[in-house]
């Protein structure tokens, strides 16, 4: 009898799982159709006239001067094979996408060009579909790194796509959330992790001391940090779990580096710099935070003396509702048929994400309304002098590190500091329990007047927080002044 009444209580959870899965498997085809521009020795392929395709691949711009990349993956992470169509008898697939995008980078770094490269993975309900509005936010911050004046750097962008919208009508679109996060986890586990290998070898190969003496060395004069090649990756929401998944194993070598090793071992200067990339962020991420536990344990080994510039940065907002009330409700159901949590502690975590819970926050990240009732005239964002620098943000930087200073010359901060930023901003360190206040991982709560929603990340205030963070790359934790990274 009981066994009977379980079977009718769970019959309906299951069909709807299954229709929801069904609402998930439906077909996609590649956005992107040909490879137009010849870079670094990849294969070019003509488009026959009077064809439309959706995108071509690489995407360059003249004014300002970027190059954009697409990359796209199916529902196993496979990169997308050759297709015909009437339009054409050679379409690119995602695999030479792939090789064209790497040798591009190689061809650069190889005629002695600096590179400022940006890595970005979209989330759920988005997709490489031209008008897709992140892949328009992704342009705008190409645009704005490319426009900014005084970096001799070439700025080259790599747009991630996979299939993360399924329909057009909202309450399917909804629906989608099992089928998306389950393709998002096999995405994370394909091809791209070919990806994100390759531009760690160029990293390692190219920033290394042999090549670049200068590379991850404080220096007092103006030449500062010159590494060939800076990365930048970013992933929101399922694409944050992408690229988590994807670097994790990186970030986890860095951190657990000199864990178990005699006390007072360092790891060598160029360790982050030939590593995965010099900053990783996860904006709004929607995945548990049992799977990000890992790297918070690393992080409470890797126990550092002084400031050095953060390798992981994930930021969530009190009003993101998606990853605050609809992710545990969705994780419920999806958790029903896993082996029981073994403690309270690992519940929660198997069914919230790590921006929600209290235990996992470092920091804290507000508008500074006291500072800017005082000067209620200040500038919104990051002001850029007349020399191409952005001097207020510089200047604050070396205002409140200078505060911090040993004898010795090196930054050493307290539990609980706080740091004013440009824009307006304020960032706080949450001194609780074992939160190194050196630490490189970063776990940022942060407010509606930040990030209003789930998908608002491309407002002001976080753009210019997330530029501040990028500036402290170049920045010397040894005696010294910063420079442009």
């Amino acid at each position: 009898m009981n066994g009977s009444l379980l079977s009718l209580r769970t019959y309906p959870l299951m069909c709807l799982a299954v229709l929801l899965m069904g609402c998930a498997a439906t077909p996609h085809r590649p956005y992107v159709r040909a490879i137009t521009e010849n870079l670094g020795g990849c294969k070019a392929h003509a488009i026959p006239a009077g064809a439309r395709p959706d995108l071509t691949t690489p995407e360059i711009s003249r004014a300002p001067p970027y190059t954009l990349h697409f990359l796209e993956f199916d529902d196993q992470g496979w990169p997308y094979k050759n297709t015909k169509t009437a339009d054409s008898d050679a379409l690119s697939s995602s695999e030479e996408q792939s090789d064209c995008a790497i040798a591009d980078l190689a061809n650069r770094l190889e005629n002695g060009i600096n590179v400022r490269l940006f890595v970005y993975v979209h989330g759920w309900n988005h997709s490489a579909d031209n008008g897709d509005r992140d892949l328009k936010r992704f342009r705008e911050l190409l645009e704005a790194q490319a426009s900014s004046p005084g970096s001799e750097r070439q700025v080259v962008g790599l747009y991630v796509g996979w299939n993360g919208k399924t329909s057009d009508i909202p309450l399917l679109s909804n629906a989608t959330f099992w089928g998306r996060k389950n393709a998002a986890h096999h995405v994370s586990e394909g091809s791209v992790r070919d990806l994100f290998s390759r531009i760690k070898a160029l990293r390692n190969h190219w920033n290394r001391p042999a090549r670049s003496p200068d590379c991850g060395k404080p220096q007092t004069t103006s030449g500062g940090r010159r590494c060939p090649l800076r990365t930048v990756m970013i992933g929101h929401s399922f694409g944050a779990w992408v690229l988590y998944s994807a670097t994790s194993p990186y970030i986890l070598e860095t951190l657990s580096g000199t864990s178990d090793l005699p006390k007072g071992t360092e790891l060598p200067t160029t360790v982050r710099e030939r590593g995965i990339a010099d900053l990783v962020v996860l904006l709004n991420p929607a995945f548990e935070a049992s799977r990000y536990e890992p790297v918070v344990r690393a992080a409470r080994r890797y126990r550092i003396e002084n400031y050095h510039s953060p390798l992981l940065v994930s930021i969530t907002s009190t009003a993101d509702l998606a990853t605050k009330d609809a992710f545990p409700i969705a994780r419920f159901f999806n958790s029903i048929f896993q082996y029981p949590a073994t403690s309270d502690e690992q519940s929660i975590a198997m069914k919230h994400t790590h921006g929600h819970i209290d235990k996992y926050i470092t920091h804290e990240l507000t508008v500074d309304t006291a500072r800017m009732s005082v000067d209620p005239n200040s500038e919104p964002t990051c002001v850029v002098d007349a020399q191409g620098q952005r001097s207020d943000m510089r200047e604050m930087r070396e205002r409140f590190f200078s505060a911090a200073r040993d004898p010795s010359g090196n930054v050493k901060l307290d539990a609980n500091w706080v740091r004013p930023m440009c824009g307006g901003l304020k960032l706080t360190h949450v001194g609780h329990g074992e939160v190194d206040p050196h630490s490189i991982v970063w776990n940022v709560r942060t407010f509606k007047d930040v990030i209003p929603d789930h998908n608002g990340i491309t407002t002001l205030p976080l753009r210019d927080f997330v530029t501040q963070l990028y500036g402290d790359i170049g920045f010397a934790v040894g005696p010294g002044r910063s420079s442009e990274p």
